[in-house]
């Protein structure tokens, strides 16, 4: 494996390994003498790069759908292609309907029902761009079908994360705490397999051809670790609730309040707006080859 980064820079990276125990070791322990001020402003810069880190995970959803329909395509895998378009729409539409019973299921619900409207309103806005003339080579129905199943669960999450205040809130018990636990294990699964596939192929510009550029195999240490911290931030904000004070940080519910739901309601506008834009910027942009 090769680095793009500066050779000092992979000697931190890969090696001194003792030295990063006892820099990590220190560094957790010095963090219990920080003024409360201090943490209060570290917390304002954590819900920033946990922001951060929602985009870079919209980015390798985006990648990795193109890079699938391409390689299907290159493959002559049609039926695996279909079935698994299908597989994906049928997942979407079947989380629509749920949202819609379990999150609105009366009159008065604008707020959730306007995620649920608007999240199906974006799945055929994809679908419809994803088989215009206009669009990337690389993409299609399956882009969009699968780009679409996530943002449905992103939008679950969302509506899972309102608080008991909130109006409709589901009249049914509270989700167990066994169910938020195994929630939480998948939750972090995915947190580590898109920072590994970021920090491998540097999502910096994704490629809506479906080509890979530049060398495939090159590390990027930076980026590597950039993404990480993004990552233990967004890890920070699920179990303190996005809150900054410590009295609501101790009253406050792992990843249940009004600033995640926020959050994962914009990543779902913010998610379908970057589909969007994608398959109509071969149209916005003539001069550009994205062949």
């Amino acid at each position: 494996m090769t680095t793009t980064d500066a050779p000092r820079h992979s000697i931190l990276h890969a090696g001194l390994l003792p030295l990063q125990a006892v820099a990590w070791a220190g560094t957790v322990a010095g963090f219990f003498f920080v003024p409360q001020a201090a943490v209060v402003g570290w917390a304002h810069f954590a819900r920033l790069m946990a922001a951060l880190y929602l985009l870079f995970q919209l980015l390798i959803c985006v990648e990795w759908a193109f890079a699938v329909n391409a390689t299907l395509l290159d493959k002559d895998w049609g039926a695996v292609l279909v079935a698994g378009t299908a597989l994906f729409a049928a997942g979407g539409c079947a989380g629509v309907g749920l949202l819609a019973w379990r999150y609105a299921p009366r009159g008065g619900c604008s707020l959730n029902a306007g995620l649920i409207a608007l999240v199906a309103l974006l799945g055929v806005a994809m679908a419809l761009l994803s088989v215009t003339e206009a669009r990337p080579p690389a993409a299609g129905l399956f882009t969009a079908a699968s780009l679409w199943a996530y943002l449905v669960y992103v939008a679950w999450t969302a509506l899972a994360s309102l608080p008991p205040s909130a109006r409709c809130y589901p009249s049914s018990a509270p989700t167990p705490a066994g169910l938020r636990v195994a929630s939480l294990v998948v939750t972090l699964a995915a947190l580590g397999y898109t920072a590994l596939s970021s920090a491998a192929s540097g999502v910096a510009a994704v490629s809506l051809s479906g080509d890979a550029k530049g060398d495939p195999d090159a590390a990027r240490p930076s980026f590597f670790h950039g993404v990480f911290a993004c990552a233990a931030c967004y890890v920070a904000m699920i179990f303190t609730a996005w809150e900054m004070h410590p009295a609501s940080i101790q009253a406050a519910v792992v990843d249940v309040g009004w600033a995640p739901f926020w959050l994962k309601a914009a990543t779902v506008l913010v998610g379908g707006a970057l589909y969007c834009f994608a398959m109509v910027a071969p149209a916005l942009f003539p001069g550009r080859d994205f062949s």
